[in-house]
C-alpha cells in the first residue's frame, strides 16, 4: 500500500481531519462573533427601542446581545487554541478534541438562543441557554483534565 492511501485510511488521519474541522470552525465562529457584535452596535441598537417599547426590557435584550457576543468570542478563540495546539501533537487527544467540540457546540445553544431571544423574544429560548452553558463549562473541564505536553512534537527546553 502506497503512503497516500496508508494515510487516507488511518485513524489518525480522520482524527486530524475533525481537529482540522475544529480549528477553522474556531476562526469562523470568532469571525462571525465580531461581525454579530458590529451588527448589535450599529444596526440593532437603533431597532431594539421600536421592538421594546419598554425602556428595561429593551437594556436587557441589548446586555443579551452584548452576552451571547462576548461568550462566543472567548469560546470561538477557546476552540481554536485547542485546535492549534492539537495540530501540533504528534497524537491527538481525545479529551482535548471533545472539550473543544463542546465548547462550539455549547456555545451555539448558548449564545444562539440569545440571539433568537433578543429577535423574537420567544421567551422560552432564555430557558434553554443554561443547557449550552453547562455543555461549555464541560468543554472547559474536558480540556483542564487533558494532560498538556506528554505528547508535544519536540523538545522546548534543553
Amino acid at each position: 500500500m502506497s503512503d497516500s492511501t496508508t494515510a487516507a485510511t488511518s485513524p489518525t488521519t480522520s482524527v486530524s481531519s475533525r481537529v482540522v474541522l475544529l480549528t477553522r470552525l474556531g476562526w469562523i465562529w470568532a469571525g462571525v462573533a465580531v461581525a454579530l457584535g458590529a451588527f448589535g452596535a450599529h444596526g440593532l441598537a437603533s431597532r431594539l427601542p421600536e421592538w421594546y417599547p419598554d425602556e428595561s426590557l429593551a437594556m436587557r435584550r441589548a446586555d443579551n446581545w452584548e452576552t451571547a457576543v462576548s461568550y462566543q468570542l472567548v469560546h470561538a478563540l477557546g476552540a481554536l487554541a485547542i485546535g492549534l495546539w492539537l495540530l501540533g501533537q504528534r497524537r491527538a487527544s481525545r479529551r482535548a478534541e471533545w472539550g473543544g467540540w463542546s465548547l462550539l457546540v455549547g456555545n451555539a445553544v448558548f449564545s444562539g438562543c440569545l440571539y433568537a431571544l433578543v429577535l423574537t423574544d420567544v421567551r422560552i429560548l432564555g430557558a434553554i441557554v443554561p443547557l449550552g452553558g453547562v455543555v461549555q463549562l464541560l468543554g472547559w473541564f474536558l480540556i483542564a483534565a487533558t494532560p498538556f505536553g506528554s505528547s508535544a512534537p519536540c523538545e522546548s527546553s534543553k
